[in-house]
């Protein structure tokens, strides 16, 4: 090796990588978030500069039909955003036995994840799919600021996010004083049908307690999936130790697992899925890299 790292022999070289599109993506879009999920698929792949065909979940089409109408009245080039409707089980088939498509972008559930990369072969995805969310309260945590914010990510939209708590882990000396509060915080809140435009408590939060911060962690880990989690503590190094030990795509320490940004890469590990969102980090799933060298015409 030259003394600056580079190859001997290649002194006169030199080197540098482009980010090309992939060419078509097929988005595949779920039920909850109709408008925000499909614009994470969407901006990221038109800005790549991709063509994108969009399945979007059979129950809510219109979202995507209006988004589609709206870009191509601002002057979207036509072929750029193509929307198709149907099941799964037909048009997503259809979609995923097309050699024409280069890159697929899902969110939905664990098993769907699992049939597109079995149809797929070579091709690239990233998948956002299930998820068993877990957020951590040490006994030294802040509760006025922790549990409004527990409330709101385990219950926000009935429930229906993929970042929900589902396990909630205490420790045990606050285990009474925290499910005391989170009783009467909620007493004052709607819970029933989750269909209904009204209530707010449609699904069901457990509340564990734990006695040391490695059974905590223990559980957040027991799980065959591993999207987000999130522990609430003053000491920072069980929240870094909890960082470097929980298995998740994103850990945050003094929020709930449900405290995504747009910016943040997205995504999760195990049967949480593949790759990342986030408008750069999207971008860079559906491009290729590729590297560029140049020599000289003649040594000087």
């Amino acid at each position: 090796m030259c003394a600056d790292g580079g190859a001997p022999g290649h002194e006169h070289r030199i080197g540098f990588t482009l980010r090309v599109p992939r060419g078509v993506v097929c988005a595949i879009t779920p039920f909850n978030a109709p408008l925000n999920t499909v614009a994470h698929k969407i901006a990221p792949t038109l800005a790549a500069g991709n063509a994108v065909v969009l399945k979007p979940a059979e129950q809510p089409p219109m979202c995507a039909n209006h988004l589609a109408r709206l870009l191509s009245d601002a002057g979207l080039p036509a072929g750029y955003f193509n929307v198709v409707h149907g099941r799964g089980e037909t048009v997503g088939e259809r979609l995923l036995a097309n050699p024409s498509i280069d890159f697929y972008g899902f969110t939905g559930s664990t098993t769907v994840g699992e049939r597109i990369r079995a149809c797929i072969g070579l091709r690239h995805t990233s998948l956002e799919l299930g998820n068993i969310s877990s957020t951590i309260v040490c006994q030294d945590a802040n509760l006025e600021m922790a549990l409004p914010r527990i409330i709101a990510s385990a219950f926000r939209k009935a429930g229906q996010v993929c970042t929900s708590i589902q396990k909630l882990f205490v420790q045990r000396s606050i285990y009474p004083e925290v499910l005391a509060e989170l009783k009467d915080r909620l007493a004052t809140l709607k819970a029933g049908d989750p269909t209904d435009s009204d209530t707010f408590i449609g699904p069901v939060i457990c509340v564990i307690p734990f006695d040391s911060l490695d059974e905590a962690i223990d559980g957040a880990n027991d799980s065959p999936y591993g999207l987000t989690a999130g522990i609430f503590t003053s000491n920072l190094d069980e929240g870094l130790s909890a960082a470097r030990r929980i298995r998740v795509g994103s850990l945050h320490i003094n929020e709930t697992s449900s405290s995504r940004v747009d910016q943040m890469p997205s995504g999760g590990v195990k049967a949480s899925g593949t790759g990342r969102e986030g408008p750069r980090y999207a971008i860079e799933e559906m491009t290729e890299e590729r590297l560029v060298t140049i020599s000289p015409s003649r040594l000087e």
